[in-house]
C-alpha cells in the first residue's frame, strides 16, 4: 500500500491514523511508522522515496557558473557547489556562507569535511537559500617530503603546523 506525505509532513494510514514524519530521516520515519503500526496490528513497514520535490538555490561569488539552480529537496551545500561547476581559481573553500531568509545560517569550512570528516559541515539546503563563495584569504603551496603536495587555502592566523597537517604530515 502506498501513502503520500501531506504538505504538513504527515501520512494517514487507515486503521492507524496520522503519523508525522516531517523533518525525519528515512530510518527515523520507518521506526516511527513501525511503532505506530505495531500498536494496532502486526505487519512489516517498508519506506522508500518516490517523488522528491525540488528547491531553488542561488549560488554566487567564486564558483565556475554562478546562478539559480533547481536541486532535489535533499541537496546539501556541496551538491549545490558541484552543480555550479565547483569553486573557481580564486574561490575559498574555507568560508562558504549560507543565507536563509536574509540571515547567515552558516560559515562553512570544506576542509573540516574533507580532511577531518566532519559530516555536519555539509548542511541540507532549503528553498531560496543563498550560497556565497568568497575569494580565498591566502593560498600557500607545500611540497617536498609531504604526503599531499598541494596548494592550500589558509585562513589568516593559521600556522605552518596547520599547513603540514593539511598536507598529511611528512613522508619520512
Amino acid at each position: 500500500m502506498k501513502h503520500r506525505v501531506s504538505p504538513e509532513g504527515s501520512i494517514s494510514i487507515s486503521g492507524v491514523g496520522p503519523v508525522s514524519v516531517a523533518g525525519l530521516t528515512i530510518e527515523q520515519a520507518q521506526q516511527r511508522i513501525q511503532s505506530k503500526v505495531d500498536r494496532i496490528m502486526s505487519g512489516q513497514v517498508r519506506i522508500s522515496l518516490g517523488e522528491i520535490r525540488s528547491i531553488k538555490v542561488n549560488i554566487s561569488g567564486e564558483v565556475a557558473v554562478p546562478g539559480t539552480y533547481t536541486l532535489p529537496s535533499l541537496a546539501t551545500v556541496f551538491n549545490a557547489i558541484y552543480s555550479a561547476g565547483g569553486v573557481n581559481g580564486i574561490g575559498s573553500l574555507r568560508h562558504i556562507q549560507v543565507f536563509r531568509n536574509s540571515k547567515q545560517i552558516a560559515d562553512l569550512d570544506v576542509y573540516d569535511y574533507l580532511i577531518n570528516g566532519k559530516y555536519e559541515t555539509n548542511i541540507r539546503l532549503e528553498d531560496n537559500d543563498m550560497i556565497i563563495v568568497p575569494p580565498y584569504d591566502n593560498h600557500v603551496t607545500i611540497g617536498g617530503k609531504i604526503k599531499r603536495e598541494r596548494i592550500y587555502d589558509m585562513k589568516d592566523g593559521e600556522t605552518l603546523a596547520r599547513l603540514i597537517d593539511f598536507g598529511g604530515g611528512f613522508t619520512g
